[in-house]
């Protein structure tokens, strides 16, 4: 089930988003104690960021999340982590506010699978349905770390578990960086409200051709998509 809606500008785009986002926080905790923001990562959600910091939200009863991380550490200049420390908590810090609980994906070990566990646990603290849930999509048909023909694509598509490890096929998308940690399909649509972000023609013709087709594995973003379980909210601007 999709709802899309198409804005003039990106601007117009990221203020909508950001009044969503506060809207949900919001309601949220008005009936509990602690609320949930799982975002992506990417260049994409800095322009929420921005928005967000201005926001009149009590962060400190907000658990904010990742919903993908590649396998590097905290200080790696790909890391959605530091992205997000560089342009929301360091910036909320900076004007001496409330921070919120931030639960990443990345702890120490050779390979991204060893860590599944300690991550599953992690997130398994954080109220699910997550209050809300940001993604983006690749060019590729990707979504949070579900890449195309990837190894454990099958396992996280059909996992009841929340996280699970990906190693994708190397491409230009994915850079060097093919181990990656991800929230699963399960773990995606176990949200009150998910929302696909969506720049740009070239990407809008890859929603077009992935809400078409029924090949999950050729491009994973379907198995959000084409699904009765929840409805997905598509944001898209040139």
């Amino acid at each position: 089930m999709i709802k899309e809606q198409h804005f003039e500008t990106q601007a117009l785009m990221f203020d909508a988003l950001a009044s969503a986002c506060q809207v949900s926080l919001q309601d949220a905790l008005k009936t509990k104690s602690q609320a949930s923001f799982v975002v992506s990562g990417g260049r994409t959600p800095i322009a929420l960021f921005e928005r967000m910091v201005e926001a009149n939200l009590p962060w400190e009863k907000i658990n904010l999340a990742l919903v993908d991380e590649r396998w590097v550490p905290g200080s790696h200049e790909r890391s959605n982590a530091l992205l997000i420390q560089s342009h929301l908590l360091n910036t909320l810090e900076s004007r001496g506010m409330a921070t919120p609980q931030f639960t990443g994906l990345y702890h120490p070990t050779e390979t991204a699978a060893e860590s599944v566990a300690v991550c599953e646990a992690q997130y398994q603290e954080i109220a699910r349905p997550f209050d809300i849930t940001i993604l983006g999509m690749g060019p590729d048909g990707h979504t949070a770390s579900l890449f195309p023909h990837a190894k454990g694509l099958k396992h996280a598509l059909s996992t009841h578990d929340t996280i699970a490890s990906i190693v994708a096929q190397p491409s230009e998308v994915t850079g060097e960086e093919v181990e990656r940690m991800t929230l699963t399909r399960h773990g995606i649509l176990n949200s009150k409200k998910v929302v696909l972000v969506v720049t740009g023609k070239d990407k809008l013709d890859v929603l077009k051709a992935a809400l078409k087709g029924d090949d999950i594995a050729e491009m994973p973003v379907r198995a959000i998509l084409n699904q009765n379980q929840l409805s997905i909210e598509v944001y898209w601007a040139p």
